[in-house]
């Protein structure tokens, strides 16, 4: 904080479901934070009042405050879902402009397993996937979400939706399908609005 020059709250985006500070899952990272208590970690290295929020969450946050579902944000009775594609499938879930944090959708079951293991953006490269397959194992995936919450927006983020155009053709949900639009700033943005919201 010294080299930012910064007093004040601080926001924390962390990959997993976080609870009033304590991390109760980590999909994609090291066993070794689950039960961490970010807020004691925080605490200590910078003495500031300190708010934890799952990344996916900051990520849809700050779409609908000021990107790309900005629309719905007093839209009564819509429901939006924020999808960030990446190393796993994350996921914000919002009704009349409410936030229900840790939805963790990524985890759903899908073909025999965690979805995010069969549709995320890095099993387009691992498994060295033309647009097409892969696209095809996103819309089924987007078919269960629909199933489960009948989204009105989806928002879909991470660095594969800058491609957005050589997949879109694929994909047949009737939920309307808009491109995140503040990539790498959305969780940094998220992360912040959660200090001074009640989330």
């Amino acid at each position: 904080m010294r080299t930012l020059n910064w007093s004040g709250p601080i926001g924390l985006g962390y990959p997993g479901v976080v609870k009033r500070g304590l991390c109760l899952s980590a999909a994609n990272i090291a066993k070794s934070w689950l039960q961490v208590n970010l807020y004691d970690i925080l605490g200590d290295l910078t003495s500031e009042q300190t708010d934890a929020i799952n990344d996916a969450d900051a990520a849809g946050l700050a779409e609908l405050q000021f990107g790309a579902a900005q629309s719905e944000a007093g839209n009564d009775g819509r429901v939006v879902l924020m999808l960030t594609l990446g190393t796993g499938i994350g996921s914000a879930f919002f009704y009349r402009g409410r936030l229900f944090p840790n939805t963790e959708f990524g985890h759903i079951e899908l073909m025999g397993g965690d979805a995010e293991k069969y549709a995320a953006a890095s099993v387009r490269v691992r498994e060295n996937l033309d647009w097409q397959p892969w696209a095809e194992r996103l819309d089924r995936y987007l078919a269960e979400m629909e199933k489960l919450i009948s989204p009105d927006l989806i928002v879909l983020g991470g660095g594969i939706s800058e491609n957005y155009d050589r997949y879109k053709a694929y994909l047949t949900t009737s939920a309307e399908i808009r491109v995140a639009q503040l990539g790498n700033e959305a969780g940094i943005l998220g992360a912040a609005l959660a200090v001074y919201h009640d989330i």
